[in-house]
């Protein structure tokens, strides 16, 4: 039958021969080579069944042998050599959970594809002896290395805000290029957008918080006619202190305006003729004693420009005249200026001197006519 068709002829102790099977006692050491071995079976069906590659003979548990595959008791600590490994037969399901160990891993054998989808965890990376915040970050020659992760490691929009560790940066702080002793590094850190950080155009009105920019902020120069809207300097807006020509600042004085220089810019000084419209300075815009001799330029004063009543007596000028001199038309052919002097013929009425206006004169006085011989009466002091 079918369970006798790969019976041996044996004997017994007693010499007898019957079908049965071969004890080891009967086989020879080194007796069973590899082609004296079958690559089949008889399974438990009766059906004869060809061996799979890389099968091996295992203890069934009861004393025999059978084709399987090789359990953790059958493989002795530390057995298995690299060269025990046949390409590719370490699968998934061939390792115990937990099995491998730093130890047991080659240095660089752990390639990207070696590794199953999400399989490296946090708690299955070994950390040991790394500061805080490291990464694991390749080297550029194959390998990996613990450090810090370079601009090609970072892909666009891959570090979100709440990624971002700010302790110790102030409110309004960003990332910038790290500068030490006055050259730039590789790294970053937390601080203000200088100048190159700010492109063209990009610090619209909307940018600038209220009150931001002081004068400490502007550059020399910056602020052009069309980057200030219409209206929006202010009286409150003018500082009053300007940077004079020896470099030191200066407040302007008291009663100043902002005057054009002549040379496009502005300047804190006095207004000049040029700022003054035809007939703006009216009466009430003098001040009190305010205009002396100095600031009114040679002919200014004309007859409409003076009201009525007043130059009073203390409001002239007689500098460099001489005791009891008067103001007379100044002799030339149409003057129109006058000047301190004596009155002449043509300054006095007919009849204007009487005797109270004299102070007494000695000898004759003639009446009538130049040409007159008659003389009148005269007066002797």
């Amino acid at each position: 039958g079918a369970d006798k068709k790969n019976l041996a002829m044996v004997t017994d102790e007693a010499g007898t021969v019957y079908p049965g099977y071969v004890g080891t006692d009967m086989i020879a050491d080194e007796a069973v080579t590899l082609n004296k071995l079958a690559g089949s079976y008889i399974n438990e069906s009766g059906n004869s069944v060809v061996v799979a590659y890389g099968m091996a003979l295992v203890a069934d548990g009861s004393g025999g042998a059978k084709w399987g595959a090789v359990q953790t008791t059958g493989i002795a600590n530390s057995a298995v050599t690299n060269d025990k490994i046949a390409y590719g037969a370490v699968m998934e399901d061939k390792i115990a959970s937990g099995a491998v160990k730093n130890y047991h891993i080659g240095d660089g054998a752990v390639s990207a594809q070696k590794i199953s989808g999400f399989a490296v965890t946090a708690e299955k990376m070994s950390a040991s002896g790394q500061a805080a915040g490291v990464a694991l970050v390749a080297d550029g020659a194959g390998g990996a290395e613990w450090g810090q992760v370079g601009s090609a490691g970072i892909a666009p929009v891959a570090v979100w805000a709440g990624h971002m560790n700010a302790n110790g940066a102030l409110p309004g702080q960003v990332l910038v290029p790290e500068i030490v002793n006055g050259s730039f590094t590789t790294g970053v850190v937390w601080g203000q957008v200088g100048t190159e950080g700010i492109a063209e155009g990009a610090v619209t009105s909307s940018r600038i918080a209220y009150g931001a920019v002081m004068s400490d902020n502007i550059s020399g120069g910056a602020v052009t006619a069309d980057k200030i809207s219409d209206g929006a300097v202010t009286a409150d807006k003018i500082g009053s202190s300007y940077i004079n020509m020896s470099g030191i600042s200066e407040d302007a004085g008291y009663g100043e305006a902002l005057i054009a220089d002549g040379s496009g810019n502005v300047k804190w000084g006095r207004v000049g003729t040029a700022g003054i419209a035809e007939g703006a300075v009216t009466s009430s815009r003098i001040a009190y004693y305010a205009v002396t001799s100095n600031n009114i330029s040679g002919g200014a004063v004309t007859t409409d420009t003076i009201s009525a009543g007043a130059v009073t007596a203390d409001k002239m000028n007689a500098n460099g005249a001489v005791a009891g001199q008067v103001l007379v038309a100044e002799s030339g052919n149409r003057t129109t200026g006058v000047a301190w002097g004596q009155v002449g013929t043509a300054g006095i009425a007919d009849a204007a001197i009487t005797p109270e206006k004299t102070a007494g004169v000695v000898g004759a006085i003639p009446v009538g006519a130049a040409d007159s011989t008659t003389y009148g009466s005269f007066w002797i002091e």
